[in-house]
């Protein structure tokens, strides 16, 4: 007898790859609607923001990316922030922003 196939619909599909958006050296006014955009483009997949050129953050670049982590938390899917260096962090912490916020730390300093 022949192994029973499971229906394509009962299959669970195979986790899609996190889709990556390259952040600009300089994250300010003039650059945020074109991020909005991505990031909205991005929206129901895991998403990396890749924050290795930074070197200058605005707060409200800071805004939009704290509003899109809990968008994504609130829909299931992860998003996170790889690559920042020192500038990007003296950004933050500048700013008063908690970094618990936006890379996703939990209060033993695990990345989430």
């Amino acid at each position: 007898m022949a192994p029973r196939k499971t229906p394509a619909s009962r299959r669970k599909a195979a986790p899609a790859a996190a889709r990556t958006i390259e952040l600009s050296e300089v994250l300010d006014l003039n650059s945020l609607k074109p991020l909005a955009a991505e990031i909205t483009e991005a929206r129901g997949q895991d998403l990396v923001l890749d924050a290795s050129r930074t070197v200058r953050v605005s707060a409200q670049a800071f805004q939009l990316m704290i509003s899109a982590r809990r968008s994504w938390d609130a829909d299931g899917h992860s998003l996170s922030i790889q690559g920042a260096f020192e500038p990007f962090h003296d950004s933050m912490a500048l700013l008063g922003i908690d970094e618990a916020d936006l890379l996703g730390h939990n209060k033993t300093g695990d990345v989430l």
